[in-house]
C-alpha cells in the first residue's frame, strides 16, 4: 500500500500509544526499500508566558535535570519499540518543542513523502481542551499524512 513512499516519518510519543502506529507501518510497507525516521516530540515543562523568563524557574527548580531525565527515558523507550519493528535505533530522534510544528519541519527537512501519526480521535470539549497534534500536522504538512487510530 505504501509503495510510492520512499521517506517515511513516523511520529509517536514515548507511551504505549505509539505501538499501533509502528504496527501499522510494519504491516503496510516493505521495510528494506524505505528510509524510516521515528521521532517523538517532548513539549517543554514550562512554556514562555508573555513578560516572564522561563530561565528564572529553571534556576529555582531543577527543570533542566527533569527534562533531561524525561528525554533519556523517552529515547530509550522509543528506540526499544522501533527496534521491535525492525527500525534501527539510529533512525530514532527525540525533539523538544511544539509537536505539530516540529513534526512538519522534520518531515520537510528530510524530504519525507509521508508522515504517519497516531490520533486518539477525541471529540467535543476534550478535543478543544487538549488540541489535536494529528490534525495540526495534517493541515500544515507539505506531504501526505496517514493517521492511525489509537485507543
Amino acid at each position: 500500500m505504501l509503495s510510492k513512499y520512499k521517506t517515511i516519518v513516523i511520529a509517536i510519543d514515548s507511551s504505549e500509544d505509539g505501538n499501533p502506529v509502528l504496527e501499522a507501518v510494519s504491516e503496510l510497507a516493505e521495510r528494506d526499500s524505505k528510509d524510516y525516521h521515528v521521532i517523538s516530540v517532548i513539549e517543554p515543562l514550562i512554556t514562555p508566558v508573555s513578560g516572564m523568563d522561563p530561565s528564572a524557574f529553571a534556576a529555582t527548580w531543577s527543570l533542566q535535570e527533569m527534562e533531561q531525565q524525561i528525554s533519556e527515558h523517552a529515547l530509550k523507550s522509543v528506540k526499544k519499540r522501533a527496534a521491535e519493528h525492525g527500525i534501527s535505533e539510529d533512525r530514532v530522534q527525540i525533539l523538544h518543542g511544539n509537536p505539530a510544528s516540529l513534526i512538519r519541519s522534520f518531515a520537510e527537512q528530510n524530504d519525507a513523502d509521508l508522515i504517519v501519526i497516531g490520533s486518539h480521535a477525541r471529540k467535543g470539549v476534550a478535543r478543544l481542551l487538549l488540541g489535536s497534534t494529528a490534525n495540526a500536522v495534517l493541515h500544515g504538512a507539505s506531504c501526505d499524512v496517514l493517521t492511525i487510530r489509537v485507543q
